[in-house]
């Protein structure tokens, strides 16, 4: 019997769950809490849209967004962001700004006035301010005045929710309970009384028969587990070579800023070390596995999902 879902904070999963016809309801009620964009109007008129980023070079690296949906007058990205890296807000910013280019690449006016939307599900708080929504806009800093009225940016904060115990959110902070529990009768309890969500619930139950999802889903879960025990190993190597480097030089230097220095390099360079050589491991044990199993993978699907070489992977096959 089944009784944890799967986690819809992985982006395919959240990709997948997003695109299906038995979800757009609960899709029309999260673009609503955000943006306040009536909900009757979302189900008659929203279009999912191709999420790949166009390419405007030969060597561009393609890439895509998670949601992307048409409304008569605008469009909504819908980003879920698991970790707050420089490299996730940097990618966010360039997907709402490509999307909005594109507009006058293919013929559009300057004096558009389509809206830009993106919203942003954070397994994390972006801001300092402790808020379960926020609405981003370029101000004037003095005034106040909106300077770009086309685009518009929220970030939901899904540590908010974290930080609460269930009876004391408010209706629109319950409907986002699905990203934190993956309890399915706990879910089934919370939404006894909203059919909307015990649709995405067993949606999210459909996948485990799904054996591309759950390779898939087995692979992220695996790659989450070794950074997690890369990085804890790393930053105990890393604090065990900065103690014995500062003992060194501290020593040799007479100086209390020895300590603090040789403490401060043997720590990056034991978290940097124990992540490289941790990642390539990985690697290599998710290639076996596809390798193993009888998903009828080729040499060069395996290359791309893993990164390592066609040469490394002919080792592993004839071993």
């Amino acid at each position: 019997m089944i009784e944890e879902l799967l986690d819809l904070k992985y982006d395919f999963v959240f990709k997948e769950l997003f695109s299906r016809e038995a979800c757009r309801p609960y899709l029309a009620t999260i673009i609503h809490i955000c943006t306040g964009i009536d909900k009757e109007y979302l189900l008659e008129n929203m279009v999912l849209r191709n999420t790949n980023i166009p390419i405007s070079m030969q060597y561009e690296k393609r890439s895509s967004s998670d949601i992307l949906v048409q409304i008569e007058n605008g469009f909504i990205n819908i980003e879920m962001n698991r970790e707050l890296t420089k490299e996730t807000v940097n990618k966010n910013n360039y997907y709402i700004s490509t999307y909005r280019n594109r507009e006058y690449e293919v013929g559009g006016r300057f004096i558009s006035d389509t809206v830009y939307i993106q919203i942003n599900i954070d397994n994390y708080q972006r801001f300092k301010e402790e808020r379960f929504i926020y609405k981003v806009q370029l101000l004037e800093k003095e005034s106040l005045e909106i300077a770009d009225d086309n685009l518009i940016i929220y970030h939901i904060n899904l540590a908010y929710l974290k930080n609460k115990c269930y009876n004391e959110l408010n209706n629109e902070e319950q409907e986002f309970l699905l990203f934190i529990e993956h309890n399915k009768e706990k879910l089934e309890e919370i939404y006894k009384e909203n059919s909307e969500e015990r649709i995405v619930v067993r949606e999210l139950m459909k996948m485990w028969f799904d054996e591309n999802m759950i390779l898939r889903y087995d692979e992220e879960q695996y790659r989450k587990n070794v950074q997690e025990e890369l990085l804890e190993r790393g930053i105990q190597e890393g604090v065990e070579k900065g103690l014995q480097e500062a003992k060194e030089k501290a020593l040799k230097e007479g100086l209390e800023q020895g300590l603090e220095q040789g403490l401060e390099q043997g720590l990056e360079q034991g978290i940097e070390q124990g992540i490289e050589q941790g990642i390539e491991q990985r690697n290599i044990e998710i290639a076996k596995k596809m390798l193993e199993q009888d998903y009828n993978y080729d040499i060069n699907s395996i290359a791309e999902i893993t990164g390592l070489s066609r040469k490394t992977l002919k080792a592993l096959q004839t071993k």
